[in-house]
């Protein structure tokens, strides 16, 4: 990726995953993905991008393991049903799109 980058906020962060089982789907189980380098940053100076490194060092490489754009984002909401979870949703206009649900591994 050789376009410039501007980076606006870096941290630890886990990508919560939902997995709805059973048979009416009622019941939905909270898997939390390995801790990683997650970076917000834009792209040429209009396209916002979260990219996911294997740590800090890998982000000055600009190699990301995944990669989100968040041009159609429509909210950001902190998840306050847990203290102890320090989540946030970031949701999109496109109802097709899933929601994004991150939670910080420190304050």
């Amino acid at each position: 990726m050789s376009e410039q980058r501007e980076i606006v906020k870096a941290s630890w962060l886990q990508h919560v995953v939902h997995k709805k089982g059973g048979t009416l789907h009622r019941k939905a189980k909270i898997l939390y993905e390995e801790g990683k380098w997650v970076v917000l940053c834009v792209h040429s100076g209009r396209i916002p991008l979260l990219e996911w490194y294997f740590s800090e060092e890998y982000a000055h490489g600009h190699r990301p393991s995944k990669v989100i754009d968040l041009l159609d984002s429509s909210f950001v909401r902190v998840i306050m049903s847990d203290p102890s979870r320090r989540s946030f949703m970031i949701g999109f206009v496109d109802c097709s799109r899933d929601a994004i649900e991150l939670s910080a591994l420190t304050m």
